[in-house]
């Protein structure tokens, strides 16, 4: 917007210098963005018995590998013997993902771990 109000005010130089720069930053950006801001939240979800306590259970856990964390939601499944915990975790840098699982996996009995990228509902009308 500043390029065009000062090519609009025929400073045309100043304009194109401007526009130059920040077609620069926008590139590095692109290229190295995940680098420096690994911002992207993953969707969690565990299985476990329903004798196992969900709450802090897996605390330890999402310390080690984990910038935050948040239950999003818990649900009963087959006829009420399991629970589904629904997690949208943000990682650390440069963490083992197949470690995180594998530490997950044998807390929460070899049952059911899905691990994906988080799908945001549209609630526009």
């Amino acid at each position: 917007m500043g390029a065009g109000l000062a090519a609009g005010m025929n400073y045309f130089s100043i304009a194109a210098i401007a526009v130059i720069i920040l077609c620069i930053i926008m590139i590095v950006v692109s290229k190295f963005g995940a680098v420096f801001f690994n911002n992207e939240v993953k969707a969690l979800k565990i299985v476990i018995p329903e004798d196992m306590d969900y709450t802090g259970a897996f605390d330890d856990i999402f310390d080690d590998f984990t910038v935050s964390r948040d239950l999003e939601r818990v649900k009963t499944t087959n006829m009420g013997t399991l629970y589904e915990l629904t997690y949208n975790v943000k990682f650390k840098k440069a963490i083992d993902e197949k470690k995180f699982l594998d530490e997950i996996r044998t807390r929460n009995g070899n049952l059911t771990i899905t691990l994906s990228k988080l799908i945001k509902k549209d609630t526009s009308l």
